[in-house]
C-alpha cells in the first residue's frame, strides 16, 4: 500500500513543481439486419491467413493493397449467419454490410434424448482447456491501443508554511493554488510490436512503431499560473529537497532541474518495458488456467451460477451462450461466455463487475488520508481456431475506472539551507482507462530463436495533436473509434 501511496504523492509533487488526407484504406461498417446496430469484434477474412476484426462501432478497414487484389471477403460473428462477398458486392456498396441473427434453437437442443445441462457444458469446457489452449513458445504480431483521462472531483492545495515567506505572500500564493485543476483530457497511445513468449512464460517485446495522440495540454495546462509561482521558489537548479508526507519519506534528494531534464530527454521516446508490462498484464489476467487471472468464473466454478441462455446452430458448429453471476461472496463478475459444441472451446467472453461488486479497495482515509478503489471494470476476450485445431486469443479489451482520494501533508526541506515548506494536498481523482490488444498473427518460436531476440530500452514515438489516417497506412491495425478520429 505504501508503494501505491508514494507513487500517488510523487505525482502530486510533480504537479507542485511543474485535415484528413487521401485515404490509404477503405473503411466499411458491419451492422445487424433487423436493428441496424453495429456488430463489434466480427472476424473479417480478406485473404489466406489475412484479416482483421470490427471495432466497437462495427467499422473495419481493408488496406489499399488488399483492395487492389479484389479478393472475396468472409465475415463471421458469433450469433449471426456468416456471409461471403465478392469484390463488387462490398467495394461499391453504398450501405453498411449487414448480418442476420442466427436462430435461437435452445428449446430443441438435446443430448442422448435429454436436454443438455449448463453444468455439463461448463465441465466439458473446463476439462478440454488443456487441448484447446496451449501456451508454448511463439511470436505474435500485436497492436495495442490505450486511451485514458482523469477528472478531478475536487482539489485543495494549501501552502501552509514557508520559512522564507511572510503570511501575506503565502495568502497570495494560496489564491493562485486554488485555481489548480488535475483533470487530464483524453489521450491515446498506440503500439505495433512483435511479442515473444517462451515455454516458461518469459516475454520480450520488439516495438515496430509507436504513436501518441494528445492535444498537448495535459502537461502544460495544469494551472500554469499556480505552478509558475511554485517554480519561482524551487527552480534554483543547485537545490535539492527532502520530501516527506507525514512519516512517509517520498524522496531524499529531489531536484526540480533533474526532473524537468529527464522528462525533456525522453519526450520523444517510449520505454519498452512499460509497453511490455501492459501487454503482459492483459495476457496473464485473461488466462484460462491461472487461479490469479480474472477468469475465476472458469477456474473456480463453485463461486458462480450458470444459465444456458441461447443456442445457435451455424453451418459448422453449435454455439452455446451461457450467462453467469456470483452465487457466493467471492465471485465478483457477471457476464456471458460463448462455447462451441464440437470441442467445448471458449470463443468469446464479456464480463463486468456484478451488481454491488468492485475491485480492490484500500481504505486508509482516516488513518493515512488515502483511499484507492477500483469502481468499474468491463472486459472482453475473443479467440480463433488455428490450423492445428487449437485456439489462440485474437482480441482483448479492458476498461477500468478507479478513484483515488488523498488528504496528506507534504513537507519539503532544502538539503543545504534547511529552507522548509509545508503544504496540504486534498483531492479526489477519477481515472478512466481503456486498453485494447489485437493479435494480428502468430508463428511458432524455438527457445533458441527466443534467446537471440534483444529488446531496445527506448524506441522513438511519433507525437500527434490530431488524428491522421495516413499515420498507420502501411500497417494492419484495429480501426479507431469515431471519437478518436475526430479528436482535436
Amino acid at each position: 500500500m505504501h508503494t501505491l501511496l508514494k507513487t500517488t504523492i510523487k505525482a502530486l509533487v510533480l504537479v507542485l513543481f511543474t485535415i484528413q488526407l487521401q485515404a490509404q484504406s477503405t473503411t466499411f461498417q458491419l451492422v445487424e439486419t433487423e436493428t441496424g446496430l453495429p456488430i463489434p469484434f466480427a472476424a473479417i477474412e480478406y485473404g489466406e491467413n489475412t484479416g482483421t476484426i470490427t471495432n466497437e462501432e462495427g467499422y473495419f478497414s481493408i488496406p489499399k493493397e488488399q483492395m487492389a487484389l479484389k479478393n472475396t471477403i468472409h465475415i463471421s460473428s458469433l450469433g449471426y449467419d456468416p456471409i461471403t462477398l465478392n469484390y463488387d458486392e462490398y467495394a461499391f456498396a453504398k450501405a453498411p454490410i449487414a448480418l442476420s441473427p442466427s436462430v435461437n434453437t435452445l428449446n430443441t437442443v438435446y443430448l442422448n434424448n435429454k436436454r443438455i445441462s449448463v453444468d455439463t457444458i461448463m465441465n466439458r469446457m473446463f476439462r478440454n482447456r488443456g487441448k484447446n489452449y496451449t501456451y508454448t513458445s511463439k511470436k505474435q504480431r500485436v497492436f495495442s491501443r490505450k486511451s485514458g483521462k482523469s477528472t478531478s472531483k475536487g482539489l485543495e492545495i494549501k501552502y501552509k508554511k514557508d520559512t522564507n515567506l511572510s503570511r501575506k505572500e503565502l495568502d497570495r500564493i494560496n489564491k493562485k493554488l486554488a485555481e489548480t485543476d488535475l483533470s487530464v483530457n483524453a489521450n491515446y497511445s498506440e503500439v505495433l510490436a512483435d511479442y515473444y513468449t517462451n515455454d516458461i512464460s518469459q516475454t520480450k517485446l520488439d516495438i515496430i512503431k509507436a504513436t501518441e495522440l494528445s492535444d498537448g495540454k495535459n502537461k502544460g495546462d495544469v494551472s500554469d499560473k499556480a505552478m509558475a509561482t511554485i517554480r519561482n521558489i524551487l527552480e534554483d537548479s543547485t537545490k535539492t529537497y527532502k520530501v516527506k508526507t507525514g512519516w512517509i519519506k517520498v524522496e531524499d534528494s529531489l531536484s526540480f532541474r533533474d526532473m524537468v531534464g529527464k522528462q525533456d530527454s525522453l519526450a520523444d521516446k517510449i520505454e519498452t518495458k512499460f509497453s511490455k508490462k501492459d501487454i503482459d498484464y492483459l495476457v496473464h489476467s485473461n488466462n484460462f488456467f491461472s487461479q490469479f487471472s480474472n477468469f475465476d468464473f472458469i477456474t473456480t466454478q463453485n463461486r458462480y451460477k450458470y444459465i444456458l441462455e441461447e443456442v445457435w446452430d451455424t453451418e459448422d458448429d453449435r454455439i452455446y451462450k451461457i450467462r453467469f453471476e456470483p452465487k457466493k461472496r467471492k465471485g465478483k463478475y457477471a457476464g456471458t461466455i460463448l462455447i462451441n459444441d464440437s470441442d467445448y472451446a471458449v470463443l468469446k467472453i464479456n464480463y463486468t463487475y456484478a451488481d454491488g461488486k468492485r475491485g480492490r479497495n484500500l481504505n486508509f482515509k482516516w488513518l493515512l488520508g488515502f483511499k484507492y478503489t477500483e469502481t468499474g471494470y468491463q472486459g472482453t476476450l475473443t479467440t480463433r481456431k488455428t490450423n492445428d485445431g487449437t485456439y489462440v486469443t485474437s482480441y482483448i479489451k479492458e476498461e477500468q475506472e478507479r478513484e483515488i482520494y488523498v488528504n496528506r501533508p507534504l513537507k519539503l526541506v532544502e538539503n543545504k539551507t534547511k529552507h522548509k515548506m509545508k503544504f496540504n494536498v486534498k483531492t479526489t481523482q477519477v481515472l478512466l482507462q481503456k486498453t485494447e490488444l489485437f493479435f494480428i498473427s502468430d508463428t511458432p518460436l524455438t527457445d533458441t530463436d527466443y534467446t537471440t531476440i534483444s529488446e531496445k530500452q527506448y524506441v522513438p514515438i511519433e507525437k500527434l495533436t490530431e488524428y491522421n489516417d495516413t499515420t498507420w497506412k502501411n500497417y494492419e491495425i484495429l480501426e479507431p473509434l469515431n471519437e478518436m478520429k475526430h479528436y482535436n
